[in-house]
């Protein structure tokens, strides 16, 4: 059966395979649309109740079309997937109340490129090709992980309230619900060969070759790297956005710093010692999300710069315009002949800084050419990413229900 036909057969048969409750159970298909993502979900709503579990027929008919399924056993599936207690209860008319409804709201980010039609629909917030959108926390699954519904536009007008208040709420909220926390770039390694360590024990391998192969992995010399995210380190790249949390992190750090866009869970933050350029992070960023990061949690390929004295959050690259900018307009203010000389061979006092400065950022990349390449970093991610896929594993069939809790939890407040 092509997509279609797959779909209908599955509206069609699926009361057939349900408990007695189900046989006059509301069955429709809906187009779903999600940051990142979209689809369709087949909702299957018992008479009486106001809550099921929007199912993923894309999905489905992935593992269907691939063979590894046949069409009885991927009936079967649906059915029992909906049949599951939900993770979490839903009081729909506190979702519609906004006075109660507003202490749930929290901010997340998302790619204002990948995201044009679903923002049209969406009231959010631009800053630079980031948006910042507004949820709803539903509550916490199994899982440790959280079911959350989407405000729309038209939510916006039964709440009765402004974009503007919304944002406010929302900033608000989102400090007391989902804390930031910055995190040394070598704490978060430690934790992962940990845990690495633990899985090479359980699988048999002896301690002394465990320690071989942990510490041939190990970058030779401690990261210069932080990471920026919310205390449950999930959808936490939105806290960059929290009221003076960048000032906060140039004062921690002393200095500006480089902002990479790691996944919409985090971001890493790099102190700006002159070594970098906008050209090799986002070569970095764009690397590390097409080999590591799910497609569901990618941000962006662009790189950003804080600028610490200017107060000033924008892409590296046009920090590094406006830097030569200025450059420029510092030379020619202390030009004096136009042929940048003052007739005695000596360069203008402008030209002389501009040039100084550049020296300066070569001596600095020289003096750090035994230090890892930029491009190594990747290779953190690729052990964050180990155990990301080894918590996966271990998580089976409950993270599969948990993205069923997200995708009837968005369709909530319908």
């Amino acid at each position: 059966m092509n997509y279609d036909e797959f779909k209908e057969s599955i509206a069609e048969q699926i009361r057939d395979v349900l408990p007695e409750k189900y046989r006059d159970a509301i069955v429709e298909v809906y187009p779903m649309e999600k940051i990142n993502k979209s689809y369709e979900a087949l909702f299957v709503m018992p008479p009486d109740e106001n809550t099921t579990f929007a199912v993923n027929l894309e999905q489905f008919y992935e593992r269907y079309a691939g063979g590894s399924m046949t069409f009885q056993d991927t009936l079967s599936a649906v059915a029992e997937m909906i049949q599951q207690e939900p993770p979490v209860a839903i009081n729909l008319e506190e979702l519609r109340n906004y006075e109660t409804a507003k202490e749930r709201l929290f901010m997340q980010v998302c790619s204002v490129e990948k995201n044009q039609e679903l923002l049209e629909v969406v009231p959010h917030r631009t800053e630079e090709d980031l948006a910042v959108t507004y949820h709803l926390l539903i509550g916490e699954t199994e899982g440790g992980l959280f079911a959350s519904a989407l405000v729309t536009d038209s939510h916006l007008e039964v709440y009765g309230v402004s974009e503007e208040q919304l944002h406010q709420d929302a900033v608000e909220n989102s400090q007391k619900l989902f804390p930031a926390t910055l995190i040394p770039m070598q704490t978060v390694l430690d934790e992962i060969f940990h845990d690495m360590h633990e899985e090479m024990i359980e699988a048999g391998m002896p301690e002394a070759m465990a320690q071989i192969m942990l510490e041939s992995m190990m970058p030779q010399e401690k990261a210069t790297m932080y990471v920026l995210t919310n205390e449950q380190r999930m959808n936490g790249a939105g806290v960059l956005f929290y009221p003076e949390v960048m000032d906060q992190l140039g004062d921690t750090l002393g200095s500006d710093y480089i902002i990479l866009p790691s996944s919409t869970h985090e971001t890493l933050i790099v102190p700006d010692d002159g070594r970098l350029t906008a050209l090799e992070t986002q070569d970095l960023v764009a690397d590390v999300n097409s080999t590591m990061i799910h497609p569901e949690d990618r941000l962006t390929d662009e790189s950003y710069h804080y600028d610490r004295a200017a107060h000033v959050f924008e892409k590296f690259s046009s920090y590094e315009a406006r830097m030569d900018e200025k450059e420029k307009e510092s030379a020619l203010d202390a030009e004096v002949p136009q042929n940048g000389e003052n007739g005695d061979g000596r360069t203008v006092p402008g030209e002389h800084a501009r040039a100084e400065r550049q020296e300066k950022k070569q001596a600095a990349r020289r003096a750090n050419d035994d230090r890892p390449a930029p491009k190594r970093e990747s290779v953190l991610k690729k052990l964050e990413a180990k155990k990301t896929a080894a918590k996966e594993r271990e998580a089976g069939k409950a993270k599969e229900n948990t993205r069923s809790a997200h995708n009837r939890s968005d369709n909530a407040l319908a």
